[in-house]
């Protein structure tokens, strides 16, 4: 069958040399995006084609993405088009630039101490700061990047192309003077005055006993979920601050999302004050088949011929794409309206990161089978 609302073809690779592009399918709302990566702290260079989002290809044209966090600096040359196939060309690798002048501060990994500054090159023309979720805990990331970053990892939830830093929970918030980036905010008052900005508990493990506050940035809010993995039966909780892809209003949400290797339910309410979260959710119960069938996709492959019974919440069928291991694969199944509203702009299946980086969708639907990827 012909599956609906479908897009461009586009190349798909990844690697240290892409010489092997195979043609895919993406979703309507896609981009075909040919990118070449420097790794200057390893000094490797690697080679991605693919589908991309909006939120990583907003228009045609190329893109600057250079982040330097100390611990992890990349340089990224993309290019973003629209027509089949248009992502043939493989990119020259990116060459270190010399010291632009601008200095920023950079957080020490995996801690709170944000206090030394880094020296910026070539495209970094930013400074930022931001947190991000990483080894269960939130923490603030700042550093060196280019005003492409700045215009599209806000929605994008990640820096491109710099997954090992973390998802983002909030920010990046940037700004173009030496040392701009000392997480306050100045206001019309002069550059003494700071505003204050959201602080939410922050905690994720399996009883969440033990919240610490941290400050968010400004366009946040806090949220406190709890989470049932369907598949092992664990449960686990989560709290801390949220971006507005993740939160985008007060209020409690279902996320519920089985793609067969994977079934999560996840309660969570998100709230505007300092604080707010401090409530643990009850651990969401599993509920009964409600009568849709959806297709979903066997994991590591495009084979999408089966179907799996939907249950609760989950009231709409779902197909997308997910950036992988092996490359860009389809990924489908059963999931709930919140998602459907949030993950498009959020970047990933809300709480199910381990399916990997939405490329494009999801794109939902709300009858049997509707998902025919």
């Amino acid at each position: 069958m012909v599956p609906p609302n479908t897009g461009f073809q586009c190349l798909s690779c990844s690697g240290s040399s892409c010489s092997s592009p195979v043609s895919v399918t993406c979703s309507s709302d896609t981009m075909c995006v040919t990118a070449s990566i420097k790794d200057v702290v390893s000094e490797e260079e690697s080679f991605f084609r693919g589908c991309a989002p909006p939120t990583l290809c907003p228009h045609n044209g190329t893109f600057k993405f250079s982040t330097d966090v100390v611990e992890s600096y990349k340089i990224i040359d993309a290019e973003c088009c629209d027509t089949n196939n248009c992502n043939s060309e493989t990119l020259p690798a990116p060459v270190l630039q010399a010291e632009n002048g601008l200095q920023c501060f950079f957080c020490i990994s995996g801690t709170d101490f944000c206090q030394f500054t880094v020296h910026c090159d070539g495209a970094q023309d930013r400074c930022f700061d931001g947190y991000v979720s990483t080894d269960n805990r939130v923490l603030p990331v700042a550093g060196c990047t280019s005003t492409d970053v700045c215009e599209i990892a806000p929605d994008h939830g990640v820096l491109p192309f710099m997954e090992g830093v973390g998802n983002l929970t909030s920010g990046p918030t940037c700004c173009g003077t030496t040392r701009c980036n000392d997480f306050t905010e100045p206001t019309t008052a002069g550059p003494t005055t700071a505003v204050p900005r959201l602080q939410c508990l922050s905690c994720n493990d399996s009883s969440c006993s033990s919240p610490v506050s941290v400050t968010c940035s400004s366009e946040t809010m806090c949220i406190t979920a709890s989470i049932k993995d369907v598949s092992s039966g664990d449960e686990s909780f989560y709290r801390g601050c949220a971006p507005p892809t993740l939160c985008p209003r007060n209020g409690t949400f279902r996320f519920s999302t089985d793609v067969v290797e994977s079934d999560k339910i996840i309660d969570a309410e998100c709230c505007d004050t300092n604080n707010c979260n401090s409530e643990t959710l009850p651990a969401p119960a599993q509920q009964a088949g409600n009568g849709l069938d959806c297709f979903f996709c066997i994991s590591g492959t495009d084979i999408c011929v089966f179907t799996v019974p939907c249950e609760g919440a989950q009231d709409r069928c779902f197909d997308g794409l997910v950036s992988a291991d092996n490359g860009v694969l389809p990924v489908a199944g059963c999931t709930s309206t919140d998602v459907c509203d949030i993950a498009p702009a959020h970047g990933v299946l809300p709480f199910m990161e381990g399916v990997g980086n939405l490329t494009s969708g999801p794109t939902c639907c709300g009858t049997d089978r509707c998902n025919n990827v």
